[in-house]
């Protein structure tokens, strides 16, 4: 997604060679280190002792240390496995979430015409113009300005002052979040007011200061009556409520409601503004009008970003995105290389195993039963590393809480989907040494013995 922020970001990901040669030396390194150890072990490996100990069952008491690599490898696939169903399940609990106001079918785009050298007079005019004229194009519902865009990384905030009301810890009034916004705001948003107006054009910089606040605001400040008449103070200026907003999501999807202020933009006039253009038109027709339009007004400003307002608000789940990739990912390939392992592990296992496997067969044993016994051994280490990872995930993924969007961290619905996909990865892993153990000939591996 296109991140809603004046700085252009460029996240570079072509091949560096930096990057991989760093990765080259790692991987020898690594290479060698785990190459050396049985290197050195198998020169001093003492020939007529290891003749003598060569007995069945042998073989599993050197295997130790391959046994504890694959259940370390399978605890850290569940543990990245979990984060990742975690953050997927908050990914679709922060889309269904109800942010207040709608996003679907509005377009929204930046003008700075200060940056042009626009007057405050002519910016004024040029924003009439141009709302005008986006207003009476086909399709289109409402056209709304705002300082900010609600959930787009940015936010503000002013310190008021309400009659009978102490600020707290000696400050000089009661922070709230707000916002400027003109009187299409709300119904380009599709955000009601349960009570009161909204802003309108004639509260301009001539007329007494107004503002609509959020239901939070009333029933926090003026819970024995009616807020909209109420009045209170921004530095030395007297704001009366006219009117109710519902709640509304500012900051974050989970974010608990705040008392927030919507001043007009006309009285805390800026040069720069968020249009919001709420059309039953396809978002790229709109786009193309609105750029025809501000190319008639004025040929000589740059054309605008423009996206729609479900794109600009998807930022607020950027982190859940990266992270169930990211996690995602590396849990694939820790799954992947546990089932490698796993694998390795006991086809080695059962090709020192062929003698006892034989007399085995001999004794009576079936071919189904060597197979359990197998695929007994696989599970067994699938069994530990699970739990060993279901310890870790306990620990580690209560400080995902902030980012789960009151998914629970410890949610057993996604620790037992992981835990059966390990489980299912490691029989399929198993199967195939499983299989090969159950094809061996008793005489013909008692005769190479």
């Amino acid at each position: 997604i296109e991140l809603p922020v004046d700085i252009p970001l460029d996240l570079n990901v072509a091949p560096d060679a930096r990057v991989l040669v760093a990765t080259l030396v790692v991987a020898l390194l690594t290479g060698l280190a785990f190459g050396l150890a049985p290197a050195f072990q198998g020169a001093r490996l003492d020939v007529q002792s290891a003749i003598r100990s060569d007995s069945a069952g042998a073989g599993r008491r050197k295997s130790r240390l391959r046994n504890g690599l694959i259940v370390g490898q399978i605890a850290v696939s569940l543990l990245l496995l979990s984060c990742a169903g975690l953050f997927v399940r908050a990914l679709g609990r922060g889309r269904a979430a109800d942010p207040g106001f709608k996003v679907d079918g509005v377009v929204t785009a930046a003008l700075d015409v200060e940056s042009a050298g626009y007057s405050d007079e002519r910016a004024r005019t040029f924003f009439r113009s141009l709302t005008d004229r986006i207003a009476a194009l086909p399709g289109v519902q409402a056209v709304g300005h705002a300082r900010i865009l609600p959930l787009s990384m940015s936010n503000s905030g002013l310190l008021i002052n309400i009659p009978g009301q102490v600020p707290p810890n000696g400050m000089e009034g009661i922070p709230v979040g707000t916002n400027t916004v003109d009187g299409s705001f709300f119904a380009a948003l599709r955000l009601p007011l349960v009570r009161g107006r909204p802003v309108a054009s004639t509260d301009d910089e001539r007329a007494p200061r107004v503002a609509v606040v959020n239901e939070t605001f009333a029933r926090t400040w003026f819970p024995q009556g009616d807020a909209v008449g109420q009045a209170f103070r921004v530095d030395s200026n007297l704001v009366t409520i006219v009117g109710i907003a519902r709640d509304a999501k500012q900051n974050r999807l989970d974010e608990d409601p705040a008392p927030f202020v919507y001043l007009p933009i006309a009285q805390q006039w800026r040069s720069r503004s968020e249009i919001l253009i709420h059309s039953t038109s396809s978002a790229e027709a709109v786009t193309m009008a609105l750029l025809r339009e501000i190319a008639a007004l004025d040929p000589t400003l740059p054309a605008p970003r423009v996206t729609t307002l479900k794109q600009a608000t998807a930022v607020v789940l950027l982190p859940q995105r990266v992270a169930a990739a990211v996690t995602g990912a590396l849990g694939a390939i820790g799954l992947l290389l546990a089932a490698v392992g796993l694998f390795g592990v006991l086809s080695f296992s059962t090709a020192q195993r062929t003698r006892e496997i034989g007399v085995r067969l001999a004794l009576g044993t079936s071919r189904l039963g060597i197979v359990r016994m197998v695929l007994g051994e696989g599970i067994r280490l699938v069994g530990v590393g699970i739990a060993v990872g279901l310890v870790l995930a306990v620990a580690a993924t209560r400080a995902l809480r902030p980012f789960l969007f009151g998914v629970d961290p410890l949610d057993p619905l996604t620790f037992a989907a992981m835990g059966s996909i390990l489980l299912v990865v490691a029989v399929v892993a198993t199967l195939i040494p499983a299989r090969r153990a159950a094809t061996v000939d008793p005489m013909h591996s008692m005769r190479e013995e």
